[in-house]
Parts: C-alpha cells; structure tokens; sequence
C-alpha cells in the first residue's frame, strides 16, 4: 500500500517573526544548527566549500580598499531585513557602526556569493533585499562565472536584473565600488 503525499498549502504556515527567531538564538536552541532567517522560514546554510570560502575573500580585498569613511564591509553577519527574515549575506555594505545592540537593517549593497544555493541567492533572498531597499544585490555564481546585478529595488523585487561574465561591474548607489571579474571569479 502506498501512503499518500499530501502538503500543507503555503497560506497555511505562520512562519517565525524575527523576534521569535532572535528569541531562539537567545535560548540556545539553535545553537548547533546553521540557518537563517529567510522571509519567516529557517532555511540551512550550506557548508562552505574552498570555492566559496577563496571567492568571498577575493570580493572582501577588492572592495574593502574601495570604502570611503562612514561605510564598512561586513562578512557574513546577520542583516535584520524586516519583520520576517535575518539573512546572513556573505558580503555586505553597511553603515560603520558598532551594532553591539542590534544588527544592521540596511545595505548599500549585498553580495551572496553562490555555489549550492543559486535558486534561494536569486528568489526569496533578492525579494529580502529588495524589499528593505538594498539598491545593488549582486549573487556571484561561481559554478557558472558569472554576477547577477539586481538594481531599482521594489517592494516586489527587483527591477534591474543584469548578468555579467566578464569586466567590471560598479555600483548604482554610492559609494561607488568596482568589481573585476576576471580577478574575483579567475581562470575558469
């Protein structure tokens, strides 16, 4: 005999608020457990491979010397991103503060660099960001070699979508920062 698959529709799951989840980061119960927070859903995060781990260090030199004051690179921590979600971006311009008590909740931009989670980096994460207003997004898969450039943020996504190979790619928001390519994504 075989059991039927049934699934509970979408509309029918509450999902975490962000409170909620930062309550069970608190609690400890998700301490060994490698997620984050994704439009109410807890979504696992994919261990890094030295293709992801190399790449974000490349994109960490080649912007980091690029930021005037009043801005800083931050690696992989939280961006309280709204109500529902917390993501963990692999690269983000943010505001040059402490956030000793809180996370930061905008960019100027975000870069997720993508080996495993290509889908995620251009749904539900680029509607996150676009939704909190992050005017550049760019997912850089590194099993295709190329960036996909997000600009014109809406509270339903992106405007602009762009997908680049090669040369460099700048900003729209200032500050404005450059990335090479050819020297981030290398030989391929």
């Amino acid at each position: 005999m075989t059991a039927e698959v049934v699934s509970v529709p979408r509309e029918a799951v509450r999902g975490l608020l962000r409170r909620e989840y930062d309550a069970l980061v608190d609690s400890g119960l998700l301490e060994d457990e490698s997620v984050e927070l994704i439009e109410g859903d807890l979504v696992r995060m994919m261990p890094q491979k030295p293709v992801h781990a190399g790449t974000v260090r490349r994109v960490d030199r080649a912007l980091r010397g690029q930021l005037p004051g009043g801005w800083a690179l931050s690696l992989q921590f939280p961006l309280a991103a709204g109500d529902r979600s917390e993501p963990e971006p692999d690269l983000a311009v943010v505001p040059d503060e402490d956030y000793l008590d809180h996370h930061p909740t905008s960019a100027r931009l975000v870069v997720e660099v993508s080996r495993s989670s290509l889908t995620i980096d251009l749904g539900a994460k680029a509607r996150v960001y676009a939704a909190i207003g992050v005017p550049d997004y760019w997912v850089l898969d590194v099993v295709g070699g190329r960036l996909h450039a997000h600009r014109s943020p809406t509270a339903a996504g992106y405007e602009e979508v762009s997908v680049h190979g090669s040369g460099v790619v700048t900003t729209a928001a200032e500050p404005t920062l450059d990335l090479d390519l050819d020297a981030v994504l290398g030989p391929r």
